[in-house]
This record gives structure tokens, sequence and C-alpha cells, in this order.
């Protein structure tokens, strides 16, 4: 399995920036390094300025072990930042997206957040309190999905991408068996 940092617990990718918080890790430098690259780069090709607030916003969620909301990304930044207005956070994120450095989870009956993860992978999303985690399925865990071809030939659908959503109950929303 293609991890960042190699760390695996039962079939859920352990990213970088995406853990427990009891076991948070943060991106290896040479990591972190690349993305703010990536993103230089993918500003140079588009011919959009790499602006301070968007290394600002691409900073935040590259040290977050969430999915944050936009606010909740304003709410990080502005300590650093403290001029840097919530619109130009939430116009910062959308480029960010647009330019495929961060991914929008938008799942029904939860606000929008925004991952630093880009590959595929697949969420679980608490239904009491709406916190995500990221899910990597494995091997033999692998959703069964059907070919791009065969959903073309059954409803002339061209297919993009996919992922699995399971709901449920995160631990701290579980009742304390005492």
């Amino acid at each position: 399995m293609n991890t960042m940092n190699g760390s695996v617990k039962v079939g859920v990718r352990l990213c970088s920036c995406y853990t427990p918080e009891s076991e948070i890790e943060m991106l290896s430098p040479s990591a972190h390094k690349q993305r703010i690259e990536e993103l230089a780069q993918r500003c140079a090709e588009t011919g959009r300025p790499m602006t301070l607030q968007r290394l600002a916003v691409m900073e935040s969620l590259l040290s977050r072990n969430d999915h944050p909301t936009a606010d909740e990304v304003h709410s990080s930044v502005i300590v650093e930042k403290p001029n840097l207005s919530r619109a130009t956070v939430y116009r910062s994120l959308e480029t960010l997206v647009d330019l495929g450095c961060i991914a929008k989870v938008d799942h029904s009956g939860v606000a929008v957040r925004f991952d630093a993860r880009t590959d595929r992978h697949h969420h679980l999303i608490c239904d009491r309190c709406g916190a995500i985690e990221d899910l990597d399925l494995v091997g033999s865990q692998t959703a069964s999905m059907p070919s791009t071809d065969s959903v073309r030939s059954r409803s002339d659908f061209q297919m993009r991408d996919y992922s699995v959503t399971i709901h449920g109950t995160c631990a701290s929303c579980q009742p304390s068996s005492s």
C-alpha cells in the first residue's frame, strides 16, 4: 500500500496529517515541501499567481488532522495572518480545489469540508458530530466497482471517480461502557 509515511492500522490509512488526535504525525519536511512545490507548479501552469494567501491556506490544510470547514481554515489561518478575510480564505480554497491541490468533501447532511489528500480514499462520517475520518480500503477490502465501460454501456453515464462513505458513530460520540 502506498502511504505518505507508511503508517497503517487495520485497513485505515493513517495519513501523516490525518491521524487521530492521540497519534498526530506531521508531514515529513520533504513531503510538505513537495506539496507546496506542486501548488506553485499548478499556479504557474494555469497562469495564476502563487499568493501568500493561497500558500497560508494550503499550509493550514497540510498541518491539520481533520477535514476542516472553510470557517475552521479561516480560524486557523488568522492566527498567523490576522488581516486575512474570510472571503479570501473561501476564494483560496475554491482556487486550490480548481487547481487539484485539495479536494472538496461534500457529503449530504454534512457541512462542506476540505481535504489535503487528493488520492482516491474513502470516508467514515459520524452521524452525531459530523467528524470525517479517512479510510483506505486495501486488498480484499476494496469496494467492487463496475468498470467505466460497463457503467457507460448501461446508462450512457461517464464515470469520473467514485468513493465509499460509511456513516456511523465515532468513538468520541459512542456511549461509554462503564
